[in-house]
């Protein structure tokens, strides 16, 4: 198996047809959910997890803050509507 190292936009060089794919996708405003790209990402992780909804959180930093400075997370639902287990 290939090891990609996606540590670091530093690491990670966009070949042409990435920087393409880049300026060709559909954006929107994530914030307030007009981003369908996260949009689809965040449905389909839900769903293949089993969970009701997902949230994106591009890194560790953002994950950590969301999470500790006052922004619960509502424990998802896992199959047949019990609570999921805890992280």
């Amino acid at each position: 198996m290939r090891t990609i190292d996606l540590r670091s936009d530093t690491l990670t060089r966009p070949t042409p047809a990435m920087r393409r794919a880049m300026a060709e996708a559909e954006v929107g405003d994530d914030v307030y959910g007009e981003d369908p790209t996260v949009n689809r990402l965040q449905a389909m992780a839900a769903e293949r997890l089993g969970f009701e909804a997902a949230l994106f959180l591009p890194t560790g930093t953002m994950a950590n803050l969301h999470h500790g400075h006052g922004f619960p997370l509502q424990r998802a639902r896992g199959p047949g509507g019990k609570p999921a287990p805890p992280p």
